[in-house]
């Protein structure tokens, strides 16, 4: 799409970005977990809150260049219980997001 709506762009670019860490490349995937600070900001939907806590914690987690199995990394957020958000944090705080499918379309 020409311009992406800022959910759709968010999602693509950080399951990219979490599979880039798992490769080894640490600093690819840093610099473009990093690059979407502002592109999380700006995502108009009601889980913009959860996208954002989401993003700023996985960030914590990402810079510290640990090398993680791709199961533990999902969960890293989630498998210790919390619920930053509250219980929909299970689903929302998880390293890759394979939320509903959507269908977007240009007019």
């Amino acid at each position: 799409r020409a311009e992406p709506e800022a959910s759709m762009e968010y999602l693509l670019l950080a399951n990219r970005a979490i599979a880039t860490y798992l490769t080894g490349d640490h600093d690819g995937a840093l610099s473009e977990w990093h690059g979407l600070d502002h592109v999380v900001m700006q995502i108009a939907y009601t889980t913009r809150a959860f996208a954002i806590r989401r993003h700023e914690l996985l960030g914590e987690v990402l810079d510290k260049r640990s090398v993680m199995a791709p199961l533990a990394l999902d969960g890293v957020l989630v498998d210790d219980g919390r619920q930053e958000v509250g219980p929909q944090w299970r689903v929302h705080g998880r390293a890759f997001r394979l939320p509903e499918v959507e269908l977007w379309r240009d007019v």
